[in-house]
């Protein structure tokens, strides 16, 4: 009785399918299963000679060739353990990451060079070549928030780079990225007044000058303009660090310029800096990740031959900029240092990045 009562089950959905086929209704596929995955320690010689160690987490080998990920993370140095979870949903849908601690010789918090970075970038994505597994023609870069001010640079050293994917990319320069950022979590904090004003530009500028924001000068636009690999440039709905309004239109307005219209502008709802989720409007810092997650850029990966650009989603609207931030001179810019932030009054001088 069972037994029949599942194969009239059967033959009912199947008559189902066709019905909805035949008027045009389209039948959702069912989920693929998660993959099992795999990690694998690596080792590899980066910019100036310097052994960056890492790890590749990948699909368990199926003797086909899959697309790949170099994954780069944004300021700070927080270890490979920062992206894993992400590299793991990655490999999951069939996509293999390197992810890598990022080099401790040449970047601190007071020292930082991109073109450096962009060397190291370059030298995983030889390592992640190698690999039989691995597609070349599906090889590709990563990069969120800081990173993506070195993707660009990688790109234009290597030929092995095919595409690239940014997440809360900044299009200006770190001093203006830095005050805007400022300004959107002192506001939220409830400081009001003229105390933003001053943490935007009289501090800032007096920080530049001492020297205590790294590449506050670096224009991220000529490297975009030179792009020629196909771009996905995401932000969050809620993204308080990267001015996504204006990033994303400097962006495209560069990627233009080069002659580069195999672009994608796409902004994520509900999401903030790092497409993490949020529960208080971008400003907190929720590690979890929507389950939804890498699904867009999985299938974003699959058709990188397509040739029009497109923008998807609505850029949220954005705070002013914050005016042309000039260094003070000489003695005068740590003599304000001195004076805006004192041993006891428990300001640290942080980066939103």
């Amino acid at each position: 009785m069972s037994a029949r009562l599942s194969r009239r089950a059967l033959l009912a959905g199947w008559l189902l399918a066709m019905i909805l086929a035949a008027v045009g209704v389209s039948v959702a596929p069912a989920a693929a299963e998660p993959e099992p995955i795999t990690t694998t320690d690596v080792t590899f010689v980066g910019g100036r000679g310097v052994i960056l160690h890492g790890i590749v987490v990948a699909p368990t080998p199926s003797g086909k060739r899959r697309p790949a990920l170099v994954m780069l993370e944004g300021a700070g140095n927080r270890g490979r353990q920062e992206l894993q979870p992400a590299a793991e949903v990655f490999a999951r849908s069939g996509v293999i990451t390197l992810i890598y601690d990022k080099r401790k010789v040449g970047y601190s918090l007071l020292r930082r060079d991109y073109a450096l970075l962009a060397d190291d970038a370059v030298a995983a994505v030889a390592l992640l070549a190698t690999r039989r597994d691995v597609d070349p023609s599906r090889l590709g870069l990563w990069a969120q928030s800081e990173g993506a001010y070195v993707a660009p640079l990688a790109c234009r050293r290597s030929s092995a780079v095919k595409f690239v994917i940014t997440v809360g990319a900044v299009g200006v320069t770190p001093a203006v990225q830095t005050a805007w950022g400022y300004d959107q979590f002192l506001r939220h904090a409830g400081v009001g007044g003229g105390l933003p004003h001053t943490l935007e530009i009289t501090a800032l500028r007096t920080m530049i000058s001492a020297g205590l924001i790294p590449e506050a000068s670096f224009d991220p636009v000529p490297a975009w303009q030179q792009i020629r690999q196909p771009v996905l440039a995401e932000w969050g709905e809620f993204d308080r660090v990267a001015l996504p309004r204006e990033s994303s239109t400097t962006i495209e307005e560069a990627l233009r310029r080069g002659g580069n219209t195999r672009y994608t502008m796409r902004f994520v709802s509900g999401v903030r800096h790092n497409l993490h989720l949020t529960a208080d409007d971008g400003f907190d810092r929720i590690t979890s990740l929507p389950a939804d997650y890498g699904e867009y850029e999985r299938l974003w990966i699959d058709d990188l031959a397509r040739t029009e650009p497109s923008r998807l989603g609505t850029s949220p609207t954005t705070g002013t900029l914050p005016s042309v931030l000039a260094p003070l001179s000489g003695a005068a810019a740590w003599a304000n240092l001195g004076v805006i932030v004192t041993p006891d009054d428990g300001v640290r001088l942080l980066s939103p990045r």
